[in-house]
C-alpha cells in the first residue's frame, strides 16, 4: 500500500495506491495533479487531523485503523 498526496490546485487529498505500478502510473497521468509519497505515519497524522482523504483509513477511539477494500 502506497500513501501520497494529491494536489489539485491549493486542494490537496490523501490518497492510495495498490503497488507501485498504480502509483507510477497515476503520477505520469498527464494531469496537472501532482503526487508524491507519504509514509504511513504521516498518511496517520492526515487522518487524525481530520484533512480529507480517500483511502481506507479511518479513526476508531482515538487510533488509525485500515479497512480493507470490500469486493
Amino acid at each position: 500500500m502506497i500513501f501520497a498526496i494529491r494536489n489539485s490546485g491549493q486542494h490537496k487529498t490523501l490518497v492510495e495506491f495498490e503497488d507501485d505500478a498504480a502509483f507510477d502510473a497515476a503520477s505520469r497521468d498527464g494531469t496537472n495533479r501532482i503526487y508524491w509519497e507519504v509514509t504511513r505515519d504521516a498518511a496517520d497524522r492526515w487522518v487524525l487531523d481530520g484533512k480529507e482523504h480517500e483511502t481506507g483509513l479511518w479513526v476508531d477511539e482515538g487510533k488509525v485503523r485500515y479497512a480493507e477494500p470490500q469486493s
